[in-house]
């Protein structure tokens, strides 16, 4: 992490010096807000936090990539979510200050008059955090490779808030949706433009996700279309290029809208109905298929519940033997063989 002090002092003279200023003044910001949450980089705070009041960076335009941030009250800065504001509490700030003298003074002179800061109201603080749910699932679709690992955590938070129905842009507009089917397919910054096969697939791929499936099934049902059509399209509904190609197993090919078969989200679903229903047992394994300490799959839940066949040892063993290298095939036939002696009450 990089301390920008005295950063405002060294501009680069062929670029437009104001226009640097505003991208110096948000970096500040940034560092402010990394600090905020971090356990590791935490004692930074105060050293942006001054740097931040005597620059006064939220009375000045701030540069976002695409947006510029306008001037505001410091009360806004404190109070809006990030990237506009800190989207904090005062009791936070003075909590990462308390004890730095120079930090201290400097946050009195940025209140004025002695000014008290508000608090975000109820609404206001549960905005912020439907506004850093959908922020976090929009940046786990798009950052691709290991960083949609992070997916189901992140999806799973913005499930349980119900992020979709009203959150905060970067410049401030609030934008809602009715269903999370209109937050996942609309067009960003209503939506995340993504597809639910495109989050289905992702979550169904990405290890201990089987929490995520089980809310992202469940609310589902609510979307237009009900369980048998959870994107709820119809006949009218125009169709998006590359959609309606992907097979999600090898069972209902011809219905690659509604999970059936063999996939998990399958498995997850008929699990919590018969849970729902009273099954004990299902209510059992579906606890340890969630949890994410277990090591129950969604597959052997399904065949101790008797809806699925274990899989045959030898024909596991044949088909281990047809995809195996040569080499591994020697070693094989060489096991089998001290098997076969030891079993024989010989020698190996």
């Amino acid at each position: 992490m990089t301390v920008f002090q005295g950063s405002f002092a060294a501009t680069d003279r062929t670029r437009n010096p104001e226009e640097q200023f505003a991208e110096i003044r948000q970096k500040v910001v940034d560092s402010l807000h990394q600090t905020l949450d971090s356990t590791k980089h935490g004692e930074l705070f105060p050293t942006f936090l001054v740097e931040a009041v005597e620059n006064e960076v939220w009375k000045h335009p701030r540069r976002l990539t695409h947006n510029t941030v306008p001037p505001m009250d410091v009360r806004d800065f404190v109070r809006k979510p990030y990237p506009v504001g800190l989207g904090t509490t005062v009791e936070i700030i003075e909590r990462l200050i308390a004890g730095n003298e120079r930090a201290m003074l400097a946050w009195k002179r940025a209140l004025p008059g002695g000014a008290v800061l508000q608090l975000p109201t109820p609404e206001e603080a549960a905005r912020n955090s439907r506004t850093y749910a959908v922020r976090n699932v929009s940046e786990a679709l798009r950052s691709g490779g290991h960083g949609v690992d992070s997916l189901p955590h992140t999806l799973l938070h913005a499930i349980e808030l119900k992020a979709w129905e009203a959150f905060e842009t970067p410049m401030g507009n609030i934008y809602r949706n009715t269903t999370m089917v209109q937050w996942i397919t609309s067009k960003p910054p209503q939506g995340l433009g993504s597809s639910i096969d495109r989050v289905r697939q992702l979550l169904t791929a990405t290890e201990r996700a089987e929490a995520a499936l089980v809310a992202f099934d469940k609310e589902m049902q609510v979307a237009p279309g009900g369980a048998h059509n959870l994107t709820g399209r119809n006949q009218h509904t125009p169709k998006v290029a590359g959609e309606g190609e992907v097979k999600l197993n090898n069972v209902k090919d011809d219905q690659p809208e509604y999970p059936m078969g063999n996939t998990a989200q399958y498995g997850i679903r008929r699990l919590r109905k018969a849970a729902e229903a009273g099954d004990q047992a299902a209510s059992h394994l579906l606890a340890q298929v969630v949890d994410e300490t277990s090591k129950m799959s969604v597959h052997r839940a399904c065949v101790e519940m008797g809806w699925r066949k274990a899989p045959d040892p030898l024909r596991v063993m044949q088909a281990a033997w047809t995809n195996a290298s040569q080499g591994q095939r020697q070693a094989m036939l060489a096991w089998l063989s001290e098997q076969a002696t030891v079993a024989g009450g010989g020698k190996a």
